[in-house]
């Protein structure tokens, strides 16, 4: 794994939503806890260790579909890509 350590930057907008942004991945997400632990961990850790490491505090179910999250976004290089993901994001919570 890479042994790149996070970077994050939590803030909140003006209408009071809280986000993430991290520079590593160099993404926003909204703020959650399971999110903020992830990524701490998103660089060092595979996904199985990651799911085996906070297994005690969220299902399965969870972690996946946080990583999932994670994993979909970091992958986009594209910004008008990552714009569009963003605007959807924002707009389905």
């Amino acid at each position: 794994m890479n042994s790149i350590e996070p970077f994050i930057v939590e803030f909140k907008t003006q209408k009071g939503n809280r986000y993430i942004y991290d520079v590593t991945t160099n993404c926003i997400f909204p703020s959650s806890e399971i999110i903020i632990r992830i990524l701490n961990n998103y660089k060092k850790l595979d996904k199985n260790s990651l799911i085996e490491n906070l297994s005690h505090s969220y299902s399965k179910t969870e972690i996946e579909i946080a990583y999932q999250k994670i994993s979909w976004r970091s992958l986009k290089d594209d910004e008008a890509s990552f714009r569009h993901a963003y605007i959807s994001l924002v707009h389905n919570q």
